[in-house]
Formats: C-alpha cells, sequence, structure tokens
C-alpha cells in the first residue's frame, strides 16, 4: 500500500543556468544521492519563472543571498514592481534572503580539483545533518554513555580494520544500540551498510542476495562477486562502516563480506550476537567485547 506520506528531503539543491544544470550540479546531486542523501532538485525551473507549489513544499529552510543592494537590489526591485500586488509574498523572499547571506560558502578556485570541492561540501552537509538529527533514546536507557564506549572501542586502531563486538545474552537491545552507534558515525566513512538480522537471512537461506545488496552498497554497480580477486581489491580501497546484527557463526560474515582483514585501512566492524564465542570465532579478543547489561 503506498504512503500518501509527503517526501521528506535533506537538501534543497538550488542551481541557475544550464552550465552547471547539467555539470557541476549533476555531479553534486549524484554525489548527495550516493550518500543516501534525499535531495530536492527541480529541473524544470526556469530563469524568472514563478516557484512551483511543490518546491515551496519542498524547501523547508529557504536560501540565497541577504542585503538587496548594488545589481542583486536592481533585481529584486525589479520583482517588487512585478509582485506588488503580492507583498506578503515579498516580505517573505526579504527575509528568508537576510537569513540566508549570514551562511558561508565554499570557494570554487581555491578547492580543487571539483572532484574534492564536491567532497568537501557533502561532508559539511553531513555534518550539518547529524547535528541537527536527534536521536532516538526512546528504547534504550542511557544510550549516549553506551554509544560513547562503543565507538571508543571501536576507534582504538586506526591503522587498520577496526572490529567490536556487542553481546547480551538475552538479545535485547543490542540492534537498537548498534543501529544507534550506526546512525552517529556512518557519515565518517566513505561506504556504510546495517545488515539486520543475519541468523535470521541464515535461516531462510537469503544471505546470498543480501551479500549482492552489500556489495552494491559499498562499491555501487553490479558485477560484483566476493569471489573474484577485482572485487576484493575494490574492497580493500573502501574506508566502510559495516554492522552485522545478530549473527549466529563466523560463515554467516565470511559468507556475505569475505575475510575482514581484507576490507580498507581504518575500516569499521560491528558485530553483534547473544554468543560471545562467535565474537571470537571473529577475531574479537575480550578488549573489544562489549557486554551489553
Amino acid at each position: 500500500m503506498a504512503s500518501s506520506s509527503p517526501v521528506k528531503y535533506d537538501v534543497f539543491l538550488s542551481f541557475r543556468g544550464e552550465d552547471t544544470r547539467y555539470g557541476f550540479t549533476s555531479h553534486l546531486n549524484a554525489a548527495l544521492c550516493r550518500r543516501k542523501i534525499e535531495t530536492f532538485i527541480d529541473y524544470e525551473l526556469k530563469r524568472g519563472d514563478e516557484i512551483s507549489p511543490s518546491l515551496l513544499k519542498a524547501i523547508e529552510d529557504p536560501s540565497d543571498v541577504r542585503k538587496q543592494t548594488g545589481t542583486f537590489g536592481d533585481a529584486f526591485a525589479m520583482h517588487e514592481v512585478r509582485f506588488r500586488d503580492r507583498p506578503e509574498m515579498l516580505q517573505r523572499w526579504r527575509i528568508a534572503l537576510t537569513e540566508a547571506g549570514n551562511l558561508c560558502g565554499f570557494d570554487s578556485n581555491a578547492i580543487r580539483p571539483e572532484s574534492k570541492l564536491i567532497e568537501t561540501i557533502i561532508e559539511h552537509i553531513l555534518k550539518i545533518l547529524n547535528d541537527k538529527s536527534s536521536i532516538d533514546n526512546k528504547n534504550l536507557v542511557g544510550i549516549a554513555i553506551k554509544i560513547e564506549k562503543i565507538k571508543s572501542l571501536l576507534f582504538e586502531g586506526l591503522t587498520e580494520v577496526c572490529k567490536v563486538g556487542i553481546w547480551v545474552m538475552g538479545g535485547i537491545g543490542k540492534t537498537t544500540l548498534a543501529n544507534a552507534v550506526f546512525n552517529e558515525i556512518s557519515s565518517d566513512f566513505e561506504a556504510s551498510c546495517f545488515i539486520p538480522n543475519v541468523r535470521e537471512a541464515s535461516n531462510k537461506n537469503q544471505l546470498p542476495h543480501l551479500q549482492k545488496e552489500l556489495l552494491s552498497t559499498i562499491l555501487g554497480g553490479a558485477h560484483l562477486d566476493i569471489r573474484l580477486t577485482f572485487t576484493k581489491e575494490r574492497l580493500g580501497r573502501e574506508r566502510v562502516l559495516i554492522v552485522f546484527d545478530d549473527v549466529t557463526d563466523l560463515k554467516q560474515v565470511r559468507e556475505l563480506i569475505g575475510d575482514l582483514e581484507n576490507l580498507g585501512i581504518g575500516s569499521g566492524i560491528i558485530i553483534t550476537t547473544r554468543d560471545r564465542q562467535v565474537l571470537k570465532n571473529c577475531g574479537l579478543n575480550d578488549s573489544i567485547i562489549y557486554e551489553f547489561t
């Protein structure tokens, strides 16, 4: 059943002119989508057009330039004549432009090449979105302390693949905790993937399907096979974060991603389980196993 709820966009991507629309802007839009940032872009919007109702609905925090002076002031004065019968709309524009003028941008001449500029913009956007995002702690008491503990265990070594295990006998709360950690730190990695219910997927023979989804999420595209040397080489070039939730056997992890040590330097692996021995089989010693009580 289709949902009638409107899409909540993270970013409104504004542009003017075909020179950027099909060039830099298209690459920035693609990069935002690859990082799973919900982006609104209206390719039908033409210069001088009034913003469509769908665009107004998509923008929760409008932005552009601050004091209406100089040549920009002249252009805005023309709009004041054109829309003189809609003073309330003009006032909204003034307020939005004033607020936006206080925002700082990036100098495209100082950050080169463009690929580096795009990555800088993406990281800046992720930081803003993370700072504004709240942690859902309704089902977990003291979650902030637990998250910090997991992070400290995970990032003890940054020159290798960093692994941490979450062990709880009853199986209650470990997935919620792992998901909270994942949401907080996933933007620090080049790619990330959360694989829930590994035990259940294994029982239903769904691991091959999950493997394809995992590899596609991390590397993008098709023609991926964990048995191929080239796929392994590509994985070794990526700094990734992967959560394997509710694991019961090392074989499940290996079927999904192969040898964990073949991942890129600085990658993070979180494994949750009800069986402490599973974590030891995965190469985790007691110092990097978090016992969730």
